[in-house]
């Protein structure tokens, strides 16, 4: 079996050549038998601990929300001998975000955790380098941790096994297969008759779902993720940018893992990050999400431009994972925000972003802005 396509192409391969693959031995029934009742796994805490949202879903008559904690991982360097890399305190040294990102790892912290209106009813996370899944028994059944499972691995490489199985284990890994089996029908990819041969009802809607790929390949979209420093606003393009590209000016100012501004060069910074959005767009890229401030209409307004010139749908969205992001009146709450943001930006310069910015605006009113200089 040729271990490296089907880890690419899963969707290429049965399902027991699925199972084969990620099975690295059985766990026995009842060894999470803790975490079968809410009370088991109270320990896990209310939603304040996992302030952002991830995704919003409806499971049977269930709306579930699936929160992150958003806390950034530390990861430390190793040398080829794959011993500890120290400076000359001898202290541990950590990878640069160029560096984790090269290597393919997450940035932040993986674990996500479900939620009904009544407290936590699972999660999962990174066991020991393997997906750990865990649903309370009343809430089992609904594809909750299908989809959970779905949503961690979205986050690892596709070299990333399953691991030791119970079997409710097992039968969850089967269910996953099946979804990646789905999706492929879905964008147009190849999927053969032998797979096809576990899911006879996936095979009688092949054609209707390559047919429907076609048509929402036409559907191409630009989200402009705005807000203020520390509001969550690069989180939030992370989470809406999953499957497309995120484009932020900030990164303009990445030098070696290190964010190295100079305002000098802003100007420049915002005419490559245009420059590249452009260029994805000609490309036909069916996502694209730009993680700037935005405080200003004119600040979108080049974006805007470009999505309609391109045929891109265009929407627009701030962070609102706390009710204290704003205040009352509807505007960014300094207080809340001050010493948030991964920048170091002054409360003094927080304060001019908040009383320059636009609230609401219309993708009308966004093309009719004009800068300061044009006034």
């Amino acid at each position: 079996m040729n271990w490296y396509k089907f880890a690419q192409n899963p969707w290429q391969e049965t399902q027991n050549e699925f199972i084969n693959r990620h099975y690295t031995g059985r766990i026995r029934e009842g060894a999470y038998e803790q975490y079968e009742t809410r009370e088991g796994i109270s320990w896990l805490g209310d939603k304040s601990k996992y302030p952002v949202l991830h995704s919003k879903k409806q499971f049977g008559d269930k709306v579930i929300e699936f929160r992150q904690s958003g806390k950034k991982n530390k990861y430390v360097q190793t040398d080829e001998e794959d011993e500890i890399i120290r400076d000359s305190s001898g202290l541990a040294t950590y990878m640069t975000d160029d560096q984790i990102k090269e290597k393919g790892y997450s940035p932040y912290e993986t674990t996500i955790v479900a939620f009904d209106e009544q407290g936590p009813i699972g999660w999962v996370e990174n066991s020991f380098g393997v997906p750990g899944v865990f649903i309370i028994k009343e809430m089992q059944g609904r594809g909750i941790g299908t989809y959970l499972l779905s949503e961690w691995m979205k986050l690892r490489s596709s070299k990333q096994r399953l691991g030791q199985m119970t079997n409710a284990g097992e039968n969850m890994s089967r269910s996953y297969h099946k979804q990646l089996v789905q999706r492929a029908i879905e964008e147009g990819k190849e999927v053969s008759e032998e797979v096809l041969k576990d899911y006879p009802d996936l095979g009688k809607n092949k054609m209707a779902s390559i047919q429907n790929f076609y048509k929402l390949a036409q559907n191409k979209k630009m989200i402009i993720a705005r807000g203020i420093s520390g509001s969550g606003k690069s989180t939030l393009a992370q989470q809406l940018g999953k499957g497309g590209v995120i484009y932020s000016t900030d990164d303009f100012f990445m030098r070696e893992g290190k964010y190295q501004f100079d305002s000098k060069l802003l100007s420049k910074a915002h005419q490559w990050n245009q420059d590249r959005t452009e260029k994805a767009m000609q490309e036909g890229k069916p996502l694209i999400v730009i993680d700037n401030t935005s405080c200003s209409k004119w600040e979108m307004r080049k974006y805007v431009q470009l999505a309609q010139k391109y045929g891109y749908d265009i929407e627009i969205r701030e962070p609102d994972w706390h009710p204290d992001l704003k205040t009352k009146e509807g505007k960014w709450n300094i207080d809340f925000l001050r010493g948030r943001n991964k920048h170091d930006v002054p409360p003094e310069v927080l304060q001019r972003m908040i009383d320059r910015y636009d609230y609401n605006p219309s993708i009308e009113d966004i093309l009719k802005s004009k800068a300061p200089w044009e006034k």
